[in-house]
């Protein structure tokens, strides 16, 4: 082992790093059971956070490996262990994005720059780029401007982006912000 250490969450959503999955990992395979799991302790974090209590969730391992850089601007990691985890938050984060009301001004563009980055030559960057199985479908969940505009049921991709956005469509953007 290189290294080890303690991370925040979002600090795999910050700066230029691009996660690649490798072509020898599974697709994504989670499913209600697991993405219901997820919803629940994220909603314990989030009433923790409302009350001022410390909390926190173990998410789990990830391990990257860094890989040979593009660019100036973006650093890409191979993502060898939280393939799952990191796509499933990424699909959160997005559908939080996707059912924002515009309440709060900066709420999308905000929990949108999470996903995506722009590299010093103004390239835009998907933060997690997914093997080719599962890479259209990714693809098309992030780029989507609205829900209506993801196919329903095509891929597990697309059926846990309809589950969250089910989850977080009657929420307040006040509400959208503390899951942030």
């Amino acid at each position: 082992m290189k290294s080890a250490s303690k991370e925040k969450l979002l600090s795999y959503f910050q700066n230029n790093y691009q996660f690649e999955i490798p072509f020898f990992q599974r697709g994504y395979v989670w499913g209600e059971e697991n993405w219901t799991l997820l919803h629940e302790h994220i909603e314990v974090e989030v009433e923790a956070h409302k009350k001022k209590e410390a909390s926190e969730h173990f998410i789990g391992t990830i391990i990257t490996k860094p890989l040979m850089q593009d660019s100036f601007g973006s650093q890409l990691l191979e993502l060898i262990d939280g393939q799952q985890r990191l796509t499933t938050i990424a699909i959160v984060l997005k559908a939080l994005a996707d059912t924002s009301t515009g309440e709060f001004g900066q709420l999308r563009s905000t929990l949108n720059n999470f996903l995506l980055f722009n590299d010093t030559q103004n390239n835009k960057y998907l933060r997690i780029k997914h093997s080719k199985v599962d890479a259209p479908y990714f693809e098309a969940v992030m780029y989507a401007e609205k829900p209506e505009d993801v196919e329903v049921g095509a891929n597990n991709i697309n059926a846990a982006y309809r589950f969250y956005v089910g989850k977080f469509q009657e929420l307040k953007d006040a509400d959208r912000d503390n899951y942030a």
